[in-house]
């Protein structure tokens, strides 16, 4: 099926696992490794992005981590996210927080609603 679509398209970007059932079938010798970097935004502001989010109201908790951004600083460094009743906050804190986050994995993993599974 793939082998109809090369007048089409004469490059073609797959994402396999390891083991898969296709691999075995495709010219080996054309591949070419290929890299980027995926994903939709990232948070100017985490504060503002966290407060202004939107959150169920039976949502309850909170979670230390440490935030790593090397593009915008200011959000690097240890929050604290407290959920209640429908809003959050997020508060810088001083404790040195055990779950470190790159500012792409804070957004990528569900965003901060994802870190209340570490509550």
């Amino acid at each position: 099926m793939l082998a109809t679509w090369r007048s089409v398209t004469p490059t073609l970007r797959l994402r396999l696992l390891d083991g898969d059932a296709v691999t075995a079938h495709l010219p080996v010798e054309a591949a070419r490794e290929h890299h980027q970097q995926t994903w939709m935004h990232r948070p100017v502001d985490v504060a503002r992005a966290v407060r202004l989010r939107g959150w169920p109201a039976h949502a309850r908790g909170g979670v230390d981590f440490t935030l790593h951004d090397e593009l915008a600083d200011w959000n690097t460094g240890a929050w604290r996210l407290e959920v209640a009743d429908g809003a959050a906050e997020l508060h810088r804190t001083t404790i040195a927080p055990a779950l470190h986050l790159d500012v792409r994995g804070f957004i990528a993993a569900g965003g901060p609603a994802h870190l209340l599974d570490y509550f």
